[in-house]
């Protein structure tokens, strides 16, 4: 399957109104596609392309969701191993049907999906060095100089305003950096890159820009991964599982400053 399913970004003519005058302006826009994942190729091996959009509307698969035609892979991958409990050795084929080609339907089968263990094969065309302590831990300066970068690492966002992103760091280096519509969704991407790959997140940390949910965090753990820094503040729930299962949970990373919620220990000063 093509990693990018078309192009994610368009440019449109319309209209800005600016002192008391209508103008004509070229507006840089962002794309989505709707997209399914079925866990039982078998049983949707022969169907139609209409009941595949119809069942993922119905809810007749793990999730039906509003993303960026990139890095769709990757986040099967991602989405599986965090909520499907999808625990395999190796990578599988993933199968892609456009099941309504004007409005961009993309529907994946996944059946004995696979992947690399973590802590496996590492694809060395990524250059990083990645940071092998457990327990990652950073000074305050580290986070702030990398939030700025991973800020303005966004062109997308500076044409549209219209994305959120998500990335994996090693405390030297960004590994990777993925961008989605939905936060929850460009974390999933890059989840499902580093499985893809081998690269082992215990000594990692995760960067995203939207609000931390429970849920961010839950993947987050389910990773191995013990740090997540956000520019948003988490939730109640967030905080409290991120203490349970011991993630250091930074909020509010902006300018120079930042809000650590639990796991201070993990920040040297």
């Amino acid at each position: 399957m093509d990693n990018i399913y078309q192009e994610t970004t368009a440019t449109d003519t319309i209209k800005q109104y600016k002192d008391g005058i209508m103008t004509d302006v070229d507006a840089t826009v962002i794309s989505e596609c709707h997209f399914a994942i079925f866990l039982n190729d078998s049983y949707y091996a022969t169907m139609t392309k209409k009941r595949a959009f119809v069942d993922a509307m119905s809810g007749h698969c793990l999730i039906f969701t509003d993303l960026t035609p990139e890095y769709l892979n990757e986040f099967t991958v991602g989405y599986s191993f965090c909520n499907g409990e999808v625990i395999p050795e190796r990578l599988s084929e993933i199968k892609m049907v456009e099941a309504d080609e004007e409005n961009i339907v993309a529907c994946v089968f996944v059946d004995g999906l696979t992947m690399q263990p973590r802590g496996g094969f590492v694809d060395h065309d990524i250059a990083y060095s990645t940071n092998q302590n457990l327990n990652i831990a950073l000074s305050p300066q580290k986070i702030i100089d990398e939030m700025k970068r991973f800020t303005e690492r966004s062109e997308t966002f500076q044409t549209t305003g219209a994305i959120h992103a998500a990335e994996i760091y090693d405390g030297n280096a960004c590994i990777k950096f993925i961008e989605d519509l939905n936060k929850a969704n460009a974390l999933y991407k890059v989840i499902g890159h580093a499985l893809m790959r081998g690269i082992d997140l215990s000594g990692c940390a995760i960067l995203s820009t939207g609000r931390v949910f429970k849920e961010n965090v839950h993947a987050c753990e389910k990773m191995g991964c013990h740090m997540l820094i956000s520019k948003s503040p988490p939730t109640r729930q967030a905080i409290e599982y991120a203490m349970e299962k011991d993630i250091t949970l930074i909020g509010f990373a902006r300018g120079d400053s930042f809000k650590v919620y639990c796991g201070e220990e993990r920040i040297i000063i």
